[in-house]
């Protein structure tokens, strides 16, 4: 892997070929190669049904605020404008940045 084989991206604590639950790795600093570049992926944990929850909460929050705002700017540009134009307008406006719910547009 990166602390055993040859080029030792990683520096393993205690220094064995074998790998054990109690191994301490660390990012070796004076590793440096004029050969080759080495990209290290990153492990990311799976998001937790209440994370998920709660990062969907937040998310939709956010994307309320900016619903809003394009409301108020479009009602300021029209004056008049009935429900359903309205929720194409909002659409159109927001497509760039994500695709509003009509159900979210409709709350306002």
């Amino acid at each position: 892997a990166l602390s055993c084989a040859k080029y030792k991206v990683l520096s393993k604590e205690p220094k064995t070929k074998r790998i054990a639950a109690g191994d301490v790795f660390a990012l070796n600093a004076e590793f440096s190669c004029k050969l080759y570049k080495f990209k290290i992926g990153t492990v990311v944990a799976p998001e937790s049904t209440g994370e998920r929850d709660k990062t969907n909460k937040k998310n939709d929050e956010d994307r309320q605020f900016k619903i809003d705002a394009a409301v108020v700017r479009i009602m300021k540009a029209r004056k008049t404008l009935d429900h359903a134009n309205l929720i194409v307008e909002v659409t159109k406006q927001l497509q760039s940045r994500f695709v509003p719910n009509p159900q979210m547009i409709k709350k306002q």
